[in-house]
């Protein structure tokens, strides 16, 4: 089981912002911990405009 907070992600590696400052997503579960899926909080600003792109979604 993986037990993992917010406070654990903040800063972290795992806390990723964009260069033009538009978003943020604070990855809990990545796919290199084969549990079978990711998981993902990702937060866009209001009054912003952001492209997303998701790959293997």
């Amino acid at each position: 089981m993986i037990v993992r907070s917010f406070s654990d992600i903040e800063n972290s590696d795992r806390h990723v912002r964009s260069a033009s400052g538009t978003w943020e997503s604070k990855r809990i579960v990545l796919a290199k911990e084969k549990v079978g899926f990711s998981l993902h909080e990702t937060v866009l600003y209001a009054g912003t405009e952001t492209s997303m792109w998701y790959a293997n979604h």
